[in-house]
């Protein structure tokens, strides 16, 4: 049967509309570096050997490069024994900060070289003392050839012990960075295991307000979710007031998120909500053009939680 003149003129113009758009699906498929960014720091890449490498957050979002930047933030992530946290997405309101004029890099640790395989006080120890002091030093030299290359304002951020990667990299070396943010920031993994869990925990949670009342230079913004199974004593015990005590002794401008903030877990900053919650009045918290003033800003939730 014989396609009328119609029938094959709309089949051809089908045709013809397919072959123009697969190449241009392919060539955004292709797309691994932000407009203006070094194809070094390409989105998506494999440790490859390495220890660590860095690669920029969000490749579907133009970079203004030092001097245009408001700043330029480093991201790390969290740790889980030695399996693979690199490929974790960074959070929403990291985004937000993207959006509003802040460049963001990724700093990805390669999984097979961390030291919190093993559970307990052992690995607890071997985490940070062999891993994570490590990591704290390579954060302040990427930060220092950040600044000679001209970006003016660097921001140590981190989830869990990126967090606390970022907050004792802030506390030696003071006046690099502009401002810390971490969510969850913990020393370890795996406390809950062995045969001292409850011992393991009071350990962070040392570990942790020791750091906090380091901070002597920039803009802190701690999150501290109720409901952390990886820190239940924030519950038991509650950590926020020797948190806020802490961070008052120091005397920089801090938000501290914790009880009563509405979002629970772990993972609490890294979720949408806390993005649509927080994300505004974090994002003016670290506008250079304003000013917090010393000591406590209050970033509440909505009045009425939905």
């Amino acid at each position: 049967m014989k396609k009328s003149p119609t029938a094959a003129f709309v089949a051809l113009a089908l045709i013809i509309v397919a072959m123009a758009v697969a190449p241009a699906a392919q060539a955004q498929d292709k797309v691994t570096v932000p407009t203006g960014g070094d194809p070094a720091l390409a989105c998506g890449q494999k440790p490859d050997g390495r220890a660590y490498w860095t690669e920029y957050a969000f490749c579907d979002l133009p970079l203004d490069g030092p001097g245009r930047a408001k700043g330029l933030i480093f991201w790390s992530h969290g740790v889980s024994a030695d399996r693979v946290q690199y490929t974790a997405p960074v959070p929403p309101v990291i985004r937000r900060l993207a959006q509003a004029g802040w460049d963001v890099i990724k700093i990805n640790r390669n999984n097979l070289h961390e030291r919190c395989a093993g559970g307990g006080a052992s690995a607890l120890s071997g985490c940070w003392s062999a891993g994570g002091t490590r990591h704290v030093d390579d954060l302040i030299a990427r930060a220092t050839k950040a600044r000679a290359q001209g970006y003016g304002r660097i921001v140590a951020a981190g989830q869990s012990f990126g967090g606390a990667i970022s907050l004792e990299a802030n506390a030696k070396a003071t006046g690099l960075f502009y401002a810390v943010f971490a969510t969850s920031p913990g020393h370890g993994s795996d406390a809950a295991s062995g045969s001292n869990a409850r011992g393991n925990y009071y350990t962070l949670d040392k570990m942790l307000l020791d750091t906090l009342s380091s901070q002597r230079s920039g803009r802190v913004i701690v999150s501290l979710p109720p409901g952390d199974a990886l820190h239940p004593n924030r519950d038991g015990d509650p950590i926020w007031p020797k948190v806020r005590q802490a961070l008052q002794g120091t005397g920089v401008p801090f938000v501290l998120l914790g009880e009563g903030m509405g979002i629970n877990g772990h993972g609490a900053a890294r979720t949408p909500q806390f993005n649509v919650w927080f994300g505004k009045c974090l994002q003016d918290f670290l506008d250079p053009a304003r000013s917090p003033g010393d000591g406590e800003t209050k970033c509440p939730p909505p009045a009425v939680t939905p």
